[in-house]
């Protein structure tokens, strides 16, 4: 268990300025108790911590080309500054995931699934906003609350961070983000895609695929669906969406190089 850490009154006082954001920010209204720093700190240990489970495809360029197309995504979010790791992980399932400190994962069989460039685009322009809105620590100072502040805040205790760590990967809760989450991840998204200049609907153009994988091969999907909730409504409601995001230019994208990317995993 995380351990109970008395706090002062100076820790509150930190606290209060550690949940103050820029007022134009995506996360101004969201409590969060974790630096930046710290986040990303946590996202580096819990990386480490995952690597002996998950096998790296050993390509170069597959994982140059996913890393190529998240930077591009990311130069259009508000934390465009900070290290961000696309890993592409050898699993047959059509998945992605995130974690805190901009670490995104996909899975091969992802890749191999999708049909357009741009439906990755949707993918990672998802993931990336998880990250963004910093759903996972925002989900972990609602859960270990006050009790974080002393280490979260000071970021020396580096042992608290890999028990954090360790706790909340036997957990899986970052693997799963609440329904609102997705939500605002989906909102996010979007604007990012506009403004990267990829049409907004290639997200709902993702979507459509996992629902006709989930009929064709519902177990290649399960991990997907069972930490995405994912309807029909959902993918009405990101195609409505699109059609209010302005984008800003048309990106063009390098023809073949997706073709390139899915022979090699074959």
């Amino acid at each position: 268990m995380i351990h109970r850490y008395v706090v002062a009154l100076s820790s509150l006082a930190l606290l209060a300025s550690a949940c103050t954001v820029d007022g134009d920010s995506v996360n101004q209204w969201d409590v969060n108790v974790f630096p930046l720093d710290v986040e990303w700190q946590l996202g580096e240990q819990m990386a480490a911590q995952l690597a002996p489970s998950l096998t790296v495809v050993d390509d170069e360029a597959v994982q140059a080309y996913v890393q190529d197309r998240g930077d591009e995504l990311v130069a259009h979010t508000e934390l465009a500054e900070r290290p961000w790791v696309f890993t592409v992980i050898d699993d047959p399932t059509v998945n992605a995931f995130a974690l805190p400190g901009g670490r995104i994962y996909v899975h091969s069989g992802l890749l191999q699934a999708i049909e357009t460039e741009e439906q990755l685009l949707g993918v990672l322009a998802h993931e990336i906003s998880h990250v963004e809105a910093r759903h996972s620590t925002e989900r972990l100072t609602t859960e270990y609350g006050i009790s974080l502040v002393g280490a979260a805040l000071l970021g020396d205790d580096a042992g608290l961070l890999e028990q954090l760590a360790t706790q909340v990967l036997t957990a899986g809760a970052t693997a799963k983000f609440s329904r609102d989450d997705e939500r605002e991840a989906d909102r996010l998204g979007l604007v990012t895609l506009g403004e990267a200049g990829e049409a907004p609907e290639s997200m709902a153009s993702f979507f459509r695929v996992l629902l006709a994988e989930q009929q064709r091969r519902p177990s290649s999907v399960e991990q997907f669906f069972a930490t995405h909730p994912l309807t029909e409504d959902r993918v009405d409601d990101v195609l409505e969406r699109s059609a209010g995001v302005e984008r800003v230019g048309e990106r063009r994208a390098e023809p073949g190089l997706l073709e390139a990317v899915q022979a090699r995993l074959r």
